[in-house]
């Protein structure tokens, strides 16, 4: 009696089959039948949202198996989140009392720099002010109230740097300016990648 051998694949089966291992090592969503989160803006707000239509989960160009995976898309930014989710810190009063204050604002939040994840950070002393939180400046911003100096960004191309001042004015402005050569030159201070060849 003859041994007969299974049939061969169909090729269009082969294809899926393939896909599928692919869509589970990248997270990305390739079956019809499973609900998807897909990127639904890059600018000004990086979003995804979800979507249960088969076919779009299937043909949209970037379309994820769940919103973790979509918001790693974006890198190490993410998605911006809503509104209500945002909360950081930032420089409030500057007179006669140095302060910070909360703020919902993603646009602020989400910059790199001048704004922390708690009030105590904030009002560290060198963070968003030189002396910190709670210093009473004199009538006459005398220079005795103000660092003797701090370190900003001095050049960037073709290489990134930081020189000293004695500018009481940026020295106390809350943002832009650092205490030490140390403090400006470090990565996401007054450069991305800190000081070095651009």
């Amino acid at each position: 009696m003859r041994k007969s051998s299974p049939a061969p694949i169909p090729s269009h089966l082969a294809v899926l089959a393939t896909l599928s291992v692919m869509a589970m090592s990248t997270g990305r969503v390739l079956s019809a039948s499973a609900p998807c989160h897909i990127v639904e803006s890059y600018y000004p707000k990086r979003l995804c949202r979800e979507s249960d239509d088969p076919t779009e989960c299937r043909v949209a160009p970037n379309s994820f198996g769940t919103k973790s995976q979509c918001c790693d898309h974006f890198g190490s930014d993410g998605c911006t989140p809503d509104d209500d989710e945002v909360q950081c810190f930032v420089a409030g009063s500057r007179y006669p009392t140095t302060s910070c204050v909360a703020t919902s604002d993603p646009e602020i939040c989400y910059l790199k720099h001048s704004n922390w994840d708690s009030i105590e950070a904030c009002c560290e002393k060198g963070a968003a002010f030189t002396q910190g939180c709670g210093f009473l400046y004199s009538a006459d911003f005398s220079t005795e109230d103000v660092a003797e100096s701090c370190w900003i960004a001095s050049t960037y191309y073709p290489v990134r740097e930081c020189y000293e001042i004695t500018d009481g004015s940026v020295c106390q402005r809350g943002w832009g300016s650092w205490l030490t050569y140390q403090d400006c030159c470090a990565p996401n201070a007054a450069h991305a990648d800190g000081c070095g060849f651009s």
